[in-house]
């Protein structure tokens, strides 16, 4: 489903991140919408809800990942471009690698909701660091 409304949501991203001053805010706004999203995910709910929380994520993990492209290609410039845009790809390749195997992990020994409640509060972090 992400794979089919990526074409269709990147373009609308992109547009409202040119139309701030700098993006942040609008980055802002994702990462703190999706951090409650992450603190209703495990509770329990009807069907309907919990698809449209899963949906919702989806579609803001879609807006977070062309920010962060669109931000990674302004700040390259020039010559070092290639190095930025690969340092960049092998993060974020780094990342959905060891992401699963950490949140897994976490789950079980942890549990759904005491993960779901650390990585809020971890995006929590990232969104006050980004403010102040």
């Amino acid at each position: 489903m992400k794979l089919s409304i990526d074409p269709l949501l990147v373009p609308w991203i992109g547009k409202v991140n040119y139309q701030s001053i700098t993006g942040n805010r609008f980055l802002v706004i994702l990462t703190f919408t999706v951090s409650i999203l992450l603190i209703l995910f495990p509770l329990s709910m009807n069907i309907v809800a919990w698809l449209g929380v899963t949906i919702l994520l989806l579609l803001l993990s879609t807006g977070l990942m062309t920010l962060n492209d669109a931000k990674i290609f302004r700040y390259s410039t020039g010559h070092n471009r290639h190095k930025i845009v690969s340092g960049y790809s092998m993060v974020t390749d780094f990342g959905a690698a060891t992401g699963p195997l950490l949140g897994f992990s976490s789950i079980s020994l942890f549990g759904d909701l005491a993960t779901a409640w650390g990585a809020s509060l971890l995006l929590n972090v990232c969104v006050m660091s980004e403010i102040m």
